[in-house]
């Protein structure tokens, strides 16, 4: 049974090194201050688009959303829907790598197009925080199980880890001592902070 586990804890480890890297990344940039708003526009377009009378902003927002199939996007969030100081109606629709920024000039009957390209770090953040709810593509909602299982997987690699460590170099004094610490760091922290 231990060759079974070493195997699997191996396995499973190497089918989700990229997810633990990009965790791993996105850990540590998240730690260093970011500014905010300081992306300008990688393009911008206008199209003509016909807007339709008598919809509410977010059932616009849909619509245009739907007639634009724009690539990867979804229906755009609450946070990224609302009406600029001339109060035309503007909105984004974020996809992983990128977050395309509509403006709506009814009276004239055509869209501003913004496309705003995420740095690298930001890309990897984004792929990051994606589940699988909500995703209406199927490349996006497998890339979120990717995730998902990757989540679950470190469970079963911790537990599998002490086991193996139990079953083979239990009386090693740095694995101990690192058991230990792991163990005391946790509830240190959990006194401090409930």
């Amino acid at each position: 049974m231990t060759q079974w586990i070493k195997k699997l804890h191996l396995y499973t480890g190497l089918l989700n090194l990229t997810v633990l890297a990009i965790f791993a990344i996105i850990g540590i940039a998240s730690t260093f201050p970011t500014r905010k708003n300081s992306q300008s526009p990688s393009s911008e377009r206008f199209v003509d688009f016909d807007v339709p009378g008598g919809l509410d902003d977010r059932r616009l927002a849909d619509y245009i959303q739907e007639a634009l199939a724009l690539p990867l996007t979804r229906p755009a969030p609450p946070w990224q829907l609302g009406r600029d100081d001339d109060n035309r109606l503007w909105f984004g629709l974020p996809t992983p790598s990128c977050t395309y920024h509509i403006t709506v000039f009814d009276q004239e009957d055509r869209l501003r197009i913004e496309k705003v390209q995420f740095p690298l770090w930001q890309y990897l953040f984004h792929l990051h925080e994606i589940t699988p709810r909500g995703q209406p593509h199927l490349a996006i909602r497998m890339w979120a199980y990717y995730m998902e299982f990757a989540i679950w997987s470190l469970i079963w690699m911790a537990l599998s880890g002490v086991y193996l460590w139990l079953t083979s170099r239990r009386k090693v004094p740095w694995a101990r001592a690192s058991f230990a610490a792991g163990i005391l760091t946790f509830v240190a922290f959990y006194l401090v902070v409930r």
